[in-house]
């Protein structure tokens, strides 16, 4: 038996504010999907990590692209 390819959902349209401002925590809470889709969502987006963020030395969040 072969496998189909698992369908994910499109990213909600602020998924990438929210992620980048509350991180992980706050989107799994928002939305309450799996750790699979997130990890999608956030390659669709992306979306980087706080982390990631400061290390570039950015001090501000933009929310518009």
């Amino acid at each position: 038996m072969t496998r189909t390819p698992r369908r994910f959902p499109a990213p909600p349209p602020e998924f990438k504010a929210e992620f980048e401002t509350g991180g992980w925590e706050r989107v799994e809470l928002l939305y309450g999907a799996r750790t699979d889709c997130i990890r999608k969502w956030i390659h669709q987006t992306g979306a980087q990590t706080r982390r990631a963020l400061r290390a570039a030395g950015s001090t501000a969040v933009s929310i518009v692209d």
